[in-house]
């Protein structure tokens, strides 16, 4: 989805707000923030997580970096 700032770059630092969902649409509560300690927050009773990421394979789990390369890329023109 393309979005009104800068495109996304891999090993650049982002703040992302993160809501995901199991496969029966029960939402993904977080117990604890994950990231940097200094920035990562819990929102919204659980459901949602502040945090700031490096976009790599490295500090992202495989299938959030998947999905963040595929959207940078699409939103690029990649998908035409």
């Amino acid at each position: 989805m393309p979005g009104n700032g800068s495109p996304v770059e891999r090993h650049g630092w982002y703040d992302v707000r993160l809501q995901m969902w199991l496969s029966r649409g029960d939402p993904v509560r977080w117990t604890e923030p994950w990231g940097l300690a200094d920035h990562a927050r819990i929102e919204d009773e659980g459901t949602t997580l502040f945090t700031t990421l490096r976009v790599d394979r490295v500090f992202m789990f495989a299938g959030l970096f998947y999905g963040v390369e595929a959207c940078a890329w699409a939103a690029n023109g990649g998908c035409a």
